[in-house]
């Protein structure tokens, strides 16, 4: 859990995937309150995921794909994730430059027909790329930063 949310989030991982139960405030401005599920990664990447369901607790609730230096509240972080906003799902491509600092974000005008979301989020350098599926075949930018992370981070 990062900023101490009035709930604790939880996870399982099983042969179906991973299902994450999360509370908090939200993930932007300077202050970050949510349960963050995540493994350390080395150097450049480039990870998918499928978000099959996410449930309606708020229209800004949000899952997908972050990469951040640390766990503190205010982290320096790039993320593509799809909220339940609109019914169909709005993707937010989103970024917090600095320590502390506004995080910066964008809607991705890009609704998946289906049940299911497709994230891409790819490390080359200080560049970070993201895309939207919805069939993890055909993407479409999601948008793209330069930022100065460390060379672990977690994901």
């Amino acid at each position: 859990d990062i900023g101490n949310p009035n709930l604790k989030g939880s996870f399982t991982l099983d042969s179906q995937g991973i299902n994450v139960k999360g509370s908090g405030y939200d993930i932007i401005g300077t202050y970050d309150q949510f349960h963050f599920v995540s493994w350390s990664v080395t150097g450049d990447f480039d990870v998918v995921t499928r978000l099959e369901s996410l449930t309606n607790t708020n229209p800004w609730a949000k899952a997908g794909l972050m990469v951040r230096d640390n766990f503190s509240p205010g982290a320096t972080r790039v993320m593509i994730v799809a909220t339940p906003m609109d019914g169909a799902g709005i993707h937010e491509f989103q970024v917090r430059y600095g320590e502390n600092q506004e995080a910066r974000g964008s809607r991705v005008n890009v609704r998946v027909n289906g049940s299911q979301t497709f994230l891409r989020l790819k490390r080359e350098g200080d560049r970070f790329l993201t895309f939207v599926s919805s069939n993890g075949t055909d993407w479409t930018s999601g948008g793209e930063a330069m930022v100065s992370l460390g060379k672990t981070l977690f994901l």
